[in-house]
């Protein structure tokens, strides 16, 4: 008997393999016995590609494979006329590759998300420009009418209710998006990336540390965009380090931080006016940034949109590539 992942001689009670240290555990039969297939007979394969090989055997590479519905790989050994786990370096990659992840749920939820927030970002644009018309007809008075101080209140009150519904927005958004990244982060090995920089723990994890979430999360979707190139070869490679990020994922990262500083600061401003008692010509200035985020958040979405759906189709086609049809040329080294 021998280690079915190093060759080593074993004797029939060793469980363990003292050469390379793996256990041996029986593999049962899972299929019946099969002849091993001569050149040119495609037609003895029962599974017409690797997705449909679950139970089933598949012919690749002049051998027959097969897995079990753990994900277990098998190969028809003819010497021993059984079926056994192959060696992994004798494994292509398409069959051992770690678990593909669809990105259409968490896709489909920031669709619905984004399209709830781009109506109320375009509310508040509304309330944004009338809160300048209403406190600009009373730049310069210095005392109020009963109506006046209503039109006034009125005003302002639209305005704090929109951005309170767009911050509720964010809150909701954040972590399905969060949720989005990490599942498109999870593919990149699934595609073949060697030594990617980033794991799906941290592709949640710098969203949260200081200072790099300014570019880190950036650098997160590019690799994940990179490794999911479907024009990639169907194998473990590194090409995808050289390959670039699309120029509207960057305008879109940019965008969405112009827009989060300039929130900000009118959440600040806003909040040091009132304390202040400023007059209505600070509040007025205070309003058109505000106006600006908002445009800005709503080019940011807009962009948002186009990159998930993209990403979206992108993992999709690039799964597609893996499920490779039954052939009789010999396994690539």
């Amino acid at each position: 008997m021998t280690c079915r992942n190093c060759g080593a001689e074993l004797f029939s009670a060793d469980v363990v393999c003292p050469a390379c240290g793996l256990r041996q555990d029986p593999v049962p039969d899972a299929f019946p016995v099969l002849p091993t297939p001569p050149a040119g007979a495609g037609s003895y394969a029962t599974a017409r590609s690797w997705v449909h090989a679950e139970g089933a055997p598949y012919l690749y590479g002049g051998r027959w494979w097969s897995r079990r519905p753990n994900g277990e790989v098998l190969r028809f050994e003819s010497d021993q006329d059984r079926w056994l786990p192959p060696p992994t370096a004798d494994t292509p990659f398409f069959m051992r590759r770690p678990k593909y992840s669809s990105l259409r749920t968490p896709t489909a939820w920031l669709l619905v998300l984004f399209g709830v927030y781009v109506a109320v970002t375009i509310g508040a644009i509304v309330t944004d420009i009338n809160r300048i018309d209403v406190f600009g007809a009373q730049e310069g008075d210095l005392v109020f009418s009963r109506s006046e101080i209503r039109r006034l209140d009125a005003a302002d009150q639209k305005f704090a209710i929109l951005k309170g519904i767009q911050a509720l927005c964010m809150i909701v958004i954040a972590p399905v998006f969060i949720w989005w990244t990490r599942r498109a982060t999870c593919n990149v090995r699934s595609f073949g990336a060697i030594d990617p920089r980033f794991s799906p723990g941290w592709a949640i994890g710098w969203w949260f540390v200081p200072i790099a979430v300014w570019w880190q999360p950036f650098r997160v979707l590019s690799e994940s965009w990179r490794a999911s190139d479907p024009q990639m070869p169907a194998e473990e490679s590194s090409r995808y380090r050289e390959l670039p990020t699309p120029m509207g994922m960057l305008a879109w990262w940019l965008t969405t931080s112009i827009a989060g500083v300039a929130i900000n600061a009118v959440s600040q401003l806003n909040r040091l006016a009132n304390r202040r008692n400023e007059d209505i010509t600070a509040y007025i200035d205070i309003t058109y940034l505000a106006l600006f985020s908002d445009v800005m958040f709503l080019v940011a979405s807009a962009l948002a949109l186009s990159m998930i759906v993209r990403m979206s189709r992108r993992h999709s086609r690039a799964n597609e590539k893996f499920d490779l049809p039954r052939k009789l040329d010999s396994i690539p080294a």
